[in-house]
């Protein structure tokens, strides 16, 4: 009964749309990161920048 009271206030934070596109641009972002080619902060904020970038263009 605990788990079912704890649903009351739970928020579902599972991306609407997360296309295959938006997954490579996310890995190659991690990539960048881990390669020291953009700070983690750097290649993340990229990657909402190009995901939103695709979003756009479907919708």
């Amino acid at each position: 009964m605990a788990a079912a009271e704890s649903l009351k206030n739970a928020v579902n934070y599972t991306p609407v749309l997360f296309s295959e596109q938006m997954k490579v641009e996310l890995r190659n972002a991690v990539a960048r990161a881990l390669q020291g080619k953009e700070s983690p902060k750097e290649a993340l904020d990229n990657a909402v920048k190009a995901c939103d970038r695709l979003l756009q263009q479907q919708g």
